[in-house]
């Protein structure tokens, strides 16, 4: 898994690059595609990059550790794999390759319910690994029977939380997939929605997406589940103060600041921007009704080991990173995923050691400029 894919890959740029040579231009409009003109997508790289970091020197080092603590237990790397659907459209070995780099390195994984490897499939290979990372189910609201089946069958799976994406009761206007179409083959179809019918719906545009926001969940949906739930959820998908409000509310396990790759609705703030507004208010709350650290994680434009730092430094306790992994996954299957994971690895404990932190909780704002 150190091994190095090529030479010539030594970056996600180069990964980038040479993923969508393999690729289908329908395959690669899907993954890295995004709405409208594609400002959100843009704009989540750029804002990390927008950060400046301020070292500090002559640090003396006994250690240096990158553990943090998710839901109550100890990882490795405050990394986790973000959920992607019909992983083997961008390679054969799909979401098998994907669990096997990700617990090879420590991360942790978030399987997409609409993977194309059964997710006690994507448990048993991640599993052999004795990995230190989390393994998550990422699900979408149909109705509460039907979620708290899946909630039970990734129990049963050894999957230790749910995460539920909330912000795609209906899917946004991506011009790629238009051009290029969803060619999806059979192979990456959904595994565990293949045998299920389709319901019959109008030709109506305005009607089917009214139905499927009348179909969508609510904050009282969410409550309900929050109680029944055998496994801790995590909401995916906040982007407003006021609903990280009511999470903590309803006592959801955690969430995840997110505007979904910026695939849904084009030029919403970046999740950089984001951040800066809903951790602050998250770790005030905790302060003043001295409650325990709320799980917070951040999606969106994380390509570098330098970004996990910044968001560590503005609140947040891990990061989810999607395309890149995706990225290695087309290029060279779990070698691949493990070469770019390995690589942000490296780069945020080079990070860490530069700025003279020598442990998670040492990554404190005064490592930005601005912040001290």
């Amino acid at each position: 898994m150190n091994s190095i894919v090529h030479p010539i890959l030594a970056n996600w740029h180069d990964f980038a690059r040479h993923a969508q040579d393999r690729m289908s231009e329908s395959a690669w409009a899907y993954f890295d595609g995004a709405s409208g003109d594609q400002i959100s997508k843009k704009n989540n790289i750029a804002a990390w990059q927008d950060l400046f970091l301020v070292p500090r020197v002559l640090k003396k080092f006994k250690s240096i550790s990158t553990q943090c603590n998710l839901l109550d237990q100890t990882f490795d790397w405050p990394i986790v794999v973000a959920p992607m659907a019909h992983q083997k459209w961008a390679h054969p070995e799909g979401e098998s390759a994907m669990a096997l780099a990700s617990s090879a390195l420590s991360v942790g994984l978030t399987l997409s319910i609409q993977s194309s490897t059964s997710m006690q499939k994507v448990a048993t290979i991640y599993d052999t690994q004795k990995s230190k990372g989390p393994l998550w189910l990422q699900l979408y609201w149909t109705d509460l029977a039907e979620v708290l089946n899946w909630i039970q069958q990734a129990k049963d799976s050894s999957y230790q939380a749910i995460v539920l994406t909330v912000d795609s009761a209906i899917q946004g206007v991506r011009d790629d997939q238009i051009k290029h179409g969803f060619l999806l083959p059979e192979a990456a179809q959904s595994v565990h929605f293949k045998h299920k019918e389709k319901n019959l719906v109008s030709t109506n545009f305005k009607e089917n997406l009214l139905r499927q926001l009348k179909q969508s969940a609510t904050w009282s949906d969410i409550e309900t589940l929050v109680k029944m739930s055998p496994l801790p959820i995590i909401l995916k998908g906040i982007s407003h103060l006021e609903d990280a409000k009511i999470a903590l509310e309803i006592k959801v396990a955690g969430i995840v600041i997110s505007n979904h790759g910026g695939r849904n609705l084009d030029t919403v703030a970046s999740s950089v921007d984001l951040l800066q507004v809903i951790a602050p208010f998250i770790r005030n709350h905790e302060k003043q009704y001295d409650k325990k650290r709320s799980l917070l994680l951040v999606d969106g434009g994380i390509r570098r080991g330098t970004d996990i730092v910044k968001a560590l430094a503005l609140g947040a306790d891990a990061v989810m990173i999607g395309r890149p992994c995706i990225y290695g996954l087309a290029c060279a299957g779990s070698k691949g995923v493990a070469q770019i994971l390995k690589n942000i690895q490296t780069e945020f404990l080079t990070a860490m050691g530069l700025l003279g932190c020598s442990s998670i909780a040492e990554i404190s704002p005064e490592v930005l400029k601005g912040k001290w």
